[in-house]
């Protein structure tokens, strides 16, 4: 029985696959009868039908009509895109045998005291329906291939009278039309009398019948007509096709006789119309003598003009018909049953861009997570030769590869001890191999902590047959819920969308989320990348994700963030205000750094909080009249919210819902494990826009260090708003015999900026010169430092920093802004995340030099 359902699975996909060609053929096969082309080109169209009908393999083309929107989803159901066969259809696969799926599982492990909660798995009603519909459709076919062959014997018993009249013509009274019967050896039938003319034009028309070999094309039309006795389209088909090769012969007649003949042969064909086809002969007057006499009297000699182009328009058509639709990319799997208590089935594929693949589990007690734990890691197919597995192992083992298309299926377990509670949880599952094969596996138990549960439910992406969900790099594509309260009850959960954290983790007890990664690496590089990002820095900010802040999570932050290597501090939630207080007992050595600092940390804070709104610090500095007054700095959502759109989330509540969005801020921030080196962060404030947009350049300069060394009352402006030359003033008066070493470090910095700056071509500084008597001379000392200098300057100098290219190529990479670094002797090898997250924070806020004004 699961043959038979099996083949009528397939039959049910290639049907389909056939409807959009039995359309188009249909419509050109109408447009070339209004164009009067010549009815053969019509019967050369239905050979894309019959291909359709008969084999399940699709061709491989650069073009076909499964590629157009909507077909190509019906050729990815039928599993037809780039001439590829799915095992079983997916088309049928929502009434499909259970075996495809549950028992292709392996037994639950024996455990003591355990009892698995899912039921034996009995036929569903579209089971038992596609079981009925096949042996209907079995019964069925053999009841037409029977209609034929006793048609075929009552023919022959007809003729069994007929005279030879010589060669291949018979003539027989009990006939009403002439035709042609027989495959091997065909004979011509004829009734007695037929002479002249009208004998002509018979014999004529059925000799060519029987040069073409319509016989066995009409014998072939008919099995498959057989076949698809239930398809109405297939008759339809069925009815043109016979129509066509009459034409066709009709067509070829007038051909050799000439345009004299149409009279005469049109009144042969009334003469001879037959009320009745029969299937297994071909006559003379069957199949609507009526439009076959338009047809005769429409008719017109081909031109050479008019065969090239019919050709050509034919073997287009059936080409495109033909030819699979082109596998696109992207990665999907599609629910194909499962009523989410029991078995889910998938039908999957995996594009040719990724190589491997990781299921992982995340378990939460309500809504802080517990662990992450690789349940399923492997290499997909077609990485080797012609499909073959890899070389054995030293051990000897061969590592079967998983498909990139084919049926998965997964159920999970609540395992039950002997009081009506559970004590654990497992997963099950089975995936396609490389080589055809279907690979089970328990998935994982263990996983959630030891206590007792009353209850579970879970559910996949998905919730109906035929729902499709597109994979991505990380996929959620199960949960489970657990309750650890006497009454079992579960609230309602959702699958939650990419890394997001589940919203049912705040409603239940223990959730368990299995996740799907799919990656460009090799399977072992994929489970080393995944196991060093559980230590990253990232996930260990993203571990302390909450919905709902408390003083102890607020604090487990900030020390995460090490913000004690501030200064002394303590912190205190107002969770009526939404608000996190954090008050520095001394006062920093110096504010803007500090300030800087805390901008990242609140800023983190506020993406890995939900309800916080608002981040205050406050520390002491001193006064103007020598006293002592406390500043608070207010840090809210709003500006962090518009860095979270510049990196494509909503908002920074969204950005710190996964992993990679709290990634994706630190590297905004500039931190790396909150140190990142002085290169690095040179290189992250690099810009190839004009240089109107200053706050980089203001801060790269306030990173070297003028400030520190000569003078904070330094700015930096660009000359007009076109002009690609910076002019730095100083802003201070220093001695005569300091000049030399200022111009050195100005001539530093200008070649920092040289480098790192896309547009900028030159830099100009200015100062003023005291004398000994610390009276300035009120003239502005310095130069303009142009590209070409700095490219003289490392022309100077005897280190292979003179081939790297010029200035603007060391400013390209890192490695060249820490080489030309090392070349100016300037030091600072690590500087903190929070120097680098302000020059991030001034090009967010500053857009301009007005603005900056």
């Amino acid at each position: 029985m699961e043959l038979l359902t099996a083949v009528f699975s397939r039959l049910l996909s290639m049907a389909l696959m056939a409807l959009p060609v039995m359309a188009v053929v249909v419509l050109v096969r109408l447009a070339m009868a209004r164009l009067r082309v010549p009815r053969k080109y019509s019967c050369a169209l239905w050979f894309a039908v019959g291909v359709r009908l008969v084999c399940p393999v699709s061709l491989r083309g650069l073009l076909s009509i499964f590629d157009l929107p909507g077909l190509y989803d019906l050729a990815e159901a039928t599993g037809s895109v780039d001439g590829a066969v799915s095992a079983l259809p997916p088309v049928a696969a929502a009434m499909a045998p259970a075996s495809s799926a549950a028992t292709a599982l392996p037994p639950p492990a024996a455990m003591e005291g355990t009892v698995a909660v899912t039921a034996a798995a009995s036929p569903s009603t579209g089971e038992i329906a596609l079981m009925i519909a096949s042996a209907v459709w079995l019964l069925g076919t053999l009841a037409m291939l029977l209609w034929g062959a006793v048609g075929m014997v009552r023919l022959k018993r007809r003729v069994a009278q007929a005279v030879w009249t010589g060669g291949e013509v018979w003539e027989c009274a009990e006939i009403p039309t002439p035709f042609v019967l027989g495959f091997f050896r065909p004979r011509i039938y004829i009734r007695p009398g037929l002479t002249g003319m009208e004998r002509t034009y018979v014999l004529a028309h059925e000799r060519h019948h029987i040069r073409r070999r319509d016989p066995w094309w009409k014998l072939l039309a008919w099995c498959i007509v057989a076949v698809y006795w239930w398809n109405p389209a297939v008759w339809l088909c069925w009815v043109l096709f016979c129509r066509d090769l009459e034409m066709s012969c009709d067509e070829a007649v007038l051909d050799a006789l000439g345009d004299q003949a149409k009279r005469g042969y049109s009144l042969s064909l009334v003469e001879n119309a037959a009320e009745r086809p029969a299937p297994m002969a071909l006559a003379f007057g069957e199949h609507d003598a009526a439009r076959r006499v338009k047809n005769v009297l429409k008719w017109k000699k081909e031109t050479p003009r008019v065969a090239f182009l019919a050709a050509a328009a034919v073997l287009v058509v059936v080409s495109l018909c033909l030819n699979g639709a082109s596998e696109r990319s992207g990665s999907w799997a599609r629910l194909e049953e499962g009523d989410g208590s029991d078995t889910r089935t998938f039908t999957y594929r995996i594009g040719k861009e990724y190589q491997s693949y990781l299921l992982y589990a995340e378990v939460y007690d309500h809504e802080t997570l517990l662990s992450r734990t690789i349940l399923d890691c492997w290499p997909l197919g077609e990485d080797w030769p012609d499909g073959q597995q890899p070389d054995p192992g030293p051990d000897g083992t061969v590592t079967e590869a998983r498909s990139r298309r084919g049926t998965a299926t997964l159920r999970a377990e609540l395992m039950w001890s002997g009081n009506g509670t559970g004590t654990d949880m497992q997963w099950w599952g089975t995936v396609s191999t490389a080589s055809g094969g279907t690979m089970g596996t328990n998935l994982g138990q263990g996983l959630v902590p030891e206590q007792t549960y009353w209850g579970m439910g879970w559910g996949t992406v998905g919730k109906s047959p035929g729902d499709r969900i597109e994979l991505g790099e990380d996929t959620a594509v199960a949960v489970a819920c657990l309750s650890t309260s006497p009454d079992g009850g579960i609230y309602a959960f959702d699958v939650p969308q990419g890394t997001e954290r589940p919203e049912a983790a705040l409603r239940n007890d223990v959730t368990m989320v299995l996740r799907l990664r799919l990656s460009t690496l090799d399977a072992e590089s994929l489970r080393a990348s995944f196991e060093a990002e559980q230590n990253g820095f990232a996930q260990t900010l993203f571990d302390l994700h909450t919905s709902a802040l408390d003083a102890g999570t607020a604090a487990a932050m900030l020390e995460t963030m090490d913000t004690a290597s501030l200064g002394t501090y303590t912190e205190t939630y107002q969770p009526q205000q939404h608000a996190l207080d954090v008050a520095f007992s001394r006062q920093p050595a110096d504010t803007d750094v500090l300030d800087r600092a805390m901008t990242d940390r609140g800023t983190l804070l506020l993406a890995l909080a939900e309800d916080l709104e608002e981040v205050r610090w406050s520390y002491p500095v001193t006064a103007a009249d020598g006293g002592e007054e406390t500043i608070t700095v207010y840090w809210d959502r709003s500006q962090p919210d518009g860095w979270a759109r510049n990196l494509g989330y909503k908002d920074l509540r969204e950005l710190g819902r996964t992993p990679a969005g709290v990634e994706a801020l630190l590297a905004y921030l500039g931190w790396s494990d909150g140190e990142t080196s002085l290169a690095q962060t040179l290189y992250g404030l690099r810009t190839d826009v004009t240089v109107d947009s200053l706050p980089q350049l203001r801060q790269i300069v306030s990173l070297l260090g003028l400030a520190d060394k000569w003078s904070s009352q330094w700015e930096l402006t660009a000359q007009q708003q076109t002009d690609s030359t910076l002019e730095l003033d100083m802003g201070t008066a220093v001695y005569a015999e300091q000049e030399e070493a200022l111009e050195a470090d100005l001539r530093k910095t200008a070649m920092v900026l040289l480098a790192l700056q896309e547009d900028l071509h030159a830099v100009r500084w200015s100062y003023e010169v005291m004398n000994p008597d610390g009276v300035s001379d009120h003239l502005d000392h310095g130069q303009e430092f142009t590209v070409s200098d700095a490219n003289a300057w490392l022309d100077l100098s005897s280190s292979m920093i003179a081939q790297a290219g010029g200035i603007k190529a060391l400013g390209s990479s890192p490695e060249g802004v820490q080489a030309l670094l090392d070349y100016l002797s300037i030091s600072g090898g690590e500087t903190t995340g929070a120097e680098t997250a302000n020059a991030l924070f001034q090009l967010a806020g500053e857009e301009s030099p007005e603005a900056l004004a």
